[in-house]
Formats: structure tokens, C-alpha cells, sequence
């Protein structure tokens, strides 16, 4: 008897193994809540800078967002903490 996912090449992993597996791809695949999400223009307004430069720190790595279809958006509470570590992306 074979199982149907090693004959793909997906090992049969223990419970515990599969539970964090699961848990990792949820929590890299899962959006922001509505109220938390900002568009370009309000991360903008929020860190007093261009759109463009918005664009320029995601581009970089700087900030994290996410793709909905063709839209950009960005956690609030993700950039927040991030603001907080890097003081140089907020101006004083």
C-alpha cells in the first residue's frame, strides 16, 4: 500500500511536524485584518513622506506588505513596529 502523497514527493511527516508547517504557511499567507490595512497614500501620510518613497523602501525590502490581486497594502501594526526599530524611517 502506498501513500498517495510520498508517491508525489511529499514525505509523510509526524503530526507535531505538520501542525508547525501549517501554522508557518498560514501565518505567511494570511492578510492583515481589514481595519489594520493601509494603502501607499496612508503609509505615506503615516510616515510624512511621497508615495514614491513608500514605494522605493518596499522595492528595498524596508517594508513589509502584501498583494491582494494587483493591490499593495501594508499592515498598520507591522509598520509600526518597524518604525519603531528604525528610527531612521521616521523623520523627527
Amino acid at each position: 500500500m502506498s501513500n498517495r502523497f510520498v508517491d508525489k514527493g511529499v514525505e509523510n511527516n509526524s503530526a507535531p511536524e505538520r501542525k508547525n508547517e501549517s501554522v508557518k504557511f498560514i501565518e505567511k499567507t494570511s492578510f492583515p485584518i481589514k481595519e489594520d490595512r493601509l494603502k501607499q497614500a496612508e503609509v505615506a501620510e503615516m510616515f510624512d513622506t511621497t508615495v514614491q518613497t513608500i514605494i522605493n523602501w518596499r522595492k528595498a525590502g524596508k517594508l513589509p506588505f502584501y498583494k491582494i490581486g494587483r493591490h499593495i497594502i501594508y499592515s498598520r501594526s507591522q509598520l509600526i513596529k518597524i518604525a519603531s526599530q528604525n528610527q531612521d524611517l521616521v523623520k523627527a
